[in-house]
């Protein structure tokens, strides 16, 4: 997999032979990044469910002043693919704890994102978790936008709970959803 755009463009990213780390699609990315593009300079982005670092490594390739990786399992690839791309130490951070302990040390911590993005493993309910986190709000910049990666049967089991934000883009690929949501 590479990057697909910025001054990181075409450097390949290490990517594991491991079937349960499944990054986001060069495709849909470069899709979310033309949806969201005018937002990326000098933004911060919070990445859940980091894996490899794809998305914030494209988002740093594309402008982004900071990139907070969350990843519980795999923050290992994350290390491996910022010293392969050379990435700044004050341009990320790290955090190897799961998405609800990182979002109290972040507002601990109180850094505020002006875009998170997130792709949890599919239909293991991790999207109505999120979604049903007061604590996002204390995270993310007024204004600021929140981008989710779902799979089209857990889109449809979260319909109702969708209608409870506003969602201002929403597109479909193949079987996969992507919903920028104005928090």
């Amino acid at each position: 997999m590479k990057i697909s755009s910025g001054i990181f463009s075409g450097q390949k990213l290490y990517i594991p032979n491991n079937k349960n780390i499944r990054p986001t699609l060069t495709k849909i990315r470069q899709a979310i990044f033309n949806m969201i593009r005018n937002r990326i300079s000098d933004s911060v982005i919070i990445d859940f469910f980091a894996g490899t670092g794809a998305f914030g490594f494209e988002a740093l390739s594309n402008g982004a002043k900071k990139i907070i990786f969350i990843e519980k399992k795999y923050k290992n690839i994350i290390y491996k693919n910022a010293e392969k791309l050379k990435i700044e130490k004050n341009k990320i951070i790290i955090l190897g704890y799961d998405f609800i302990q990182a979002c109290r040390i972040l507002k601990k911590m109180n850094l505020k994102a002006d875009i998170i993005f997130a792709d949890p493993p599919y239909n293991k309910g991790f999207i109505k978790k999120i979604l049903k986190l007061s604590i996002l709000s204390d995270i993310l910049v007024k204004g600021g936008f929140f981008i989710i990666e779902i799979h089209k049967d857990e889109y449809k089991e979260n319909e109702e709970l969708f209608k409870t934000f506003e969602i201002i883009k929403e597109k479909k690929y193949g079987d996969i959803y992507v919903l920028i949501i104005n928090k």
